[in-house]
């Protein structure tokens, strides 16, 4: 195979029956004119040719052979960023050594991941890169461009006024609000602060496989109902950046799924990003696919297509319920060299590590019987059978409704309002094993309660009516509510006005910081791993003073709760597995 370079990319000859290791590059396309195979000049795209075809490869010319050299001492420079005792070079006694050690890691490689356990200070780390890089452009306009969830806008807004001298720009909770924030930021530059749901209404769509684009008439449309507004070719306010000198995405997680337009709003903004940062304690949730949306994030020309990174480094298997495949877990044939390219872009150390000391988690159950009657219309769901309620109605459910009928038939009586819905009222097993563990055993003492998947609204409105029933005072975020409304029920549990708060973990799981006490309980714990390792960690923060926290959780017996808790531990063995740290240098040198 005869190497060399073209127009910014690896220009390879090879013969017909070399054509199938040339596929299994990632990016790698067949120019049928020019007879030659052409893949991005990346060093993961690189990394895999070497792999499969290092005993064929003939440089022609020395300008591949030395880029290779180059990007390999960067390889090297991450491995011992990675790994040295990090030194405060800047004088801000007040980053703590390991968010330094990051700090050095994300300037080696220009961008990247810092995948470190929630609770960390990831947000300060952010901090100071965008405060020293502002600090080193001394430009007069200085932009900078952070997605995080809703529930953290504060947060975020007061790490900007504490750890850089940059002004922080919150795009409100409508459109005129977030239209005068853009402008503002446009004009003045800071740090533009926007939330997922709102920013792809601001910006056109990247394009995603063969997913069509909405288009209104002047783009080619034939729909007159689709205006600007609704466009996603159409150019919008934050089109109108020149460019971006950073962005951040916290909770990175929540583009995994590339197709959405959460996701193709923020690959197409980022293409005016000089630098690039992801933020996230839980970069999967279940499988090494989930990682693909990031890695294109920080790094297109290097994973232009999820296609060929499943074809590399994923095991698949038939689902033959559906007919069609999922993900396994990691290919074993190339297991290590997704090690090796994983650790080009994601920096992820445990909380101790980072912290520098530990904070336990110490789990308890506490186990909640059915009624007889409530027994009877759980058992009648898990039969998929006709189920007679107490009130008398009588109803029906698919496969998928009975699952969910099953979860709210293990934590609360059901009825039927008269709309035909079927709702969860009192009594509740578990909110009353919740309400005796915490009036009894836990003395009342501050404690958060959290309840995710289906139903999960229903519950905690349940146990807030229960609540109120026992003159209890509690703070309570849950979707639907504003940033206002949200941070005002955190402050007042922060500010000890009440001793309990109530969350969904969709809306109270991310970023928040509940430490104020060392008790968080699940009166049912969502199917999603992602939402439950974040809600975990509302109490086991850096700031923690607590050696332990306790984290309880309140299940029905004998009922699909014991089927999400196999889930959640089904899925923690595969994060541990894709992002272990193999502690050696594999075959870097």
């Amino acid at each position: 195979m005869k190497v060399d370079q073209e127009d910014g990319k690896i220009m390879v000859e090879a013969s017909p029956l070399q054509a199938s290791l040339l596929k299994a590059v990632p990016g790698s396309k067949f120019d049928a004119k020019a007879r030659v195979w052409r893949f991005p000049m990346s060093y993961p795209a690189w990394i895999a040719f070497y792999t499969d075809c290092r005993d064929l490869i003939t440089f022609v010319g020395d300008a591949v052979e030395c880029w290779v050299k180059i990007e390999h001492a960067k390889e090297l420079a991450l491995f011992e960023a990675r790994n040295m005792v990090p030194y405060n070079y800047s004088g801000e006694s007040h980053i703590w050594p390991m968010q330094e050690q990051a700090i050095q890691w994300i300037n080696t490689a220009g961008s990247g991941i810092i995948g470190d356990d929630p609770g960390s200070g990831k947000t300060v780390m952010a901090c100071a890169l965008m405060n020293r890089d502002a600090h080193a452009a001394q430009q007069d306009v200085y932009r900078a461009l952070v997605v995080c969830p809703k529930s953290v806008f504060g947060v975020w807004e007061q790490h900007v006024k504490d750890w850089t001298y940059l002004n922080p720009i919150v795009a409100g909770d409508t459109a005129v609000r977030r239209r005068k924030a853009i402008d503002q930021w446009l004009q003045d530059g800071g740090v533009l602060i926007i939330n997922y749901q709102s920013l792809w209404r601001h910006t056109r769509l990247a394009s995603y496989g063969s997913i069509a684009m909405k288009r209104c008439p002047d783009h080619g449309g034939i729909d007159p109902k689709v205006g600007a507004a609704q466009c996603h070719v159409h150019e919008k306010e934050l089109d109108n950046v020149p460019s971006i000198d950073y962005m951040v995405l916290d909770e990175a997680h929540r583009i995994k799924d590339p197709k959405t337009n959460q996701a193709r709003g923020i690959k197409w903004i980022a293409k005016k990003a000089e630098r690039r940062l992801a933020l996230t304690g839980t970069p999967i949730a279940k499988s090494p696919d989930h990682l693909w949306s990031v890695f294109n994030f920080v790094d297109p020309n290097a994973w232009p297509a999820k296609g060929q990174f499943l074809d590399r480094y994923c095991l698949m298997a038939e689902n033959y319920a559906t007919g069609g495949q999922y993900v396994a877990g990691l290919l074993p044939r190339t297991r290590d060299e997704f090690f090796r390219v994983r650790d080009l872009y994601l920096l992820r150390r445990d909380f101790a590590t980072v912290v520098g000391r530990e904070i336990e988690k110490v789990y308890q159950t506490r186990t909640s019987y059915l009624t007889p009657k409530q027994r009877k219309v759980y058992n009648d769901f898990s039969k998929l059978a006709k189920v007679e309620l107490e009130s008398g109605a009588t109803v029906v459910e698919s496969d998928i409704v009975a699952t969910t009928r099953m979860l709210m038939a293990s934590s609360a009586t059901l009825d039927v309002n008269e709309e035909g819905d079927v709702r969860m009222i009192l009594p509740s097993p578990k909110i009353q094993e919740f309400w005796d563990f915490w009036n009894e055993d836990y003395n009342r003492e501050p404690f958060v309660v959290m309840a995710g998947g289906p139903g999960s609204r229903q519950l905690i409105e349940l146990t807030a009516d229960f609540l109120r029933e026992k003159d209890v005072r509690f703070a309570k975020v849950v979707g639907g509510m504003t940033t206002d409304e949200r941070n005002e029920e955190i402050d007042r549990y922060m500010r000890g006005e009440v001793d309990l708060i109530l969350g969904q973990t969709s809306a109270a799981g991310e970023g928040l910081n509940l430490e104020r006490g060392t008790g968080l309980g699940f009166i049912q714990r969502p199917w999603s791993f992602i939402e439950t390792e974040q809600a975990e960690n509302r109490i086991r923060r850096a700031s923690q003073e607590a050696d332990s926290i306790l984290i309880v959780d309140f299940v029905t017996d004998d009922s699909f709760d014991q089927r999400v808790m196999e889930i959640y531990k089904e899925n923690k063995e595969m994060f541990d597995d894709v992002l272990r740290n193999p502690q050696t240098l594999k075959e870097l040198l």
